[in-house]
């Protein structure tokens, strides 16, 4: 099957003419955003060349280097609990546990809070999967950057925030979407995140983890215009 010189079957030849806007091409096949990464002194991104605290899109789009605000729109996010896998355990095949809510990881038997009596770290300390818009860099070339709102451009992403990361924005986060965007939602409002460096409570070595602010609240039209842009995008 695909071998040289073999031809398509004739259902699904497809028409040498311009294919109209509308006319039943409709794509149907999973598409999935790309995701925001933080760049380490270690790993596949800094043997790419991309510098410890850079914020990288797709593995190959640099948004900023370290310390660098970039704003964003958070349209949705997910809690979870994953476990603690040391490297160790990593390097002889195993893989963490993800649950999707404390209890269901209290009741696999696993740890989810810091303990102050013994100094215990949780097993499986809490995460957040972002997904954002990120707004186009003024100077970036880059075709991920393909929804349009409010005159800017914005790159669809999924950004995983686990460990220190969590740590460091659990609080700016939860207190805005328990009060800031309770009403109007979570989209309604412009982030500025960078990365700054924080020692990390499990090794005590320094580390890259996200800053976040909010910068603007955006106006009922501006919202709806975020709304429609996801919607069509």
């Amino acid at each position: 099957m695909g071998g040289e010189g073999e031809t398509l079957p004739a259902v699904v030849q497809p028409s040498f003419g311009l294919a109209k806007p509308g006319e039943a091409q409709t794509f149907t096949g999973p598409i999935t955003p790309p995701y925001l990464s933080i760049a380490y002194g270690v790993g596949g991104l800094s043997e790419a060349g991309y510098n410890p605290g850079a914020l990288v899109l797709d593995k190959k789009h640099l948004i900023a280097e370290k310390m660098e605000p970039v704003r964003m729109i958070i349209i949705n996010y997910k809690e979870y609990w994953k476990e603690y896998i040391s490297p160790a355990r990593w390097s002889a095949g195993d893989r963490p546990k993800s649950f999707m809510s404390e209890a269901e990881a209290h009741n696999a038997g696993f740890t989810t809070q810091y303990d102050p009596v013994t100094g215990s770290l949780p097993t499986a300390p809490g995460a957040l999967a972002l997904t954002l818009l990120i707004e186009k860099p003024e100077k970036l070339v880059c075709q991920l950057f393909c929804i349009e709102a409010n005159g800017k451009l914005y790159a669809p992403a999924i950004m995983p925030v686990e460990k220190s990361g969590y740590t460091a924005i659990r609080n700016d986060f939860g207190m805005a979407v328990r009060h800031t965007t309770k009403l109007r939602g979570i989209y309604s409002v412009i982030w500025e995140m960078k990365t700054i460096s924080r020692k990390a409570k499990s090794t005590g070595n320094s580390t890259w983890v996200p800053n976040i602010r909010i910068v603007q609240t955006m106006t009922d039209a501006e919202v709806e215009n975020v709304t429609q842009a996801v919607a069509n995008g």
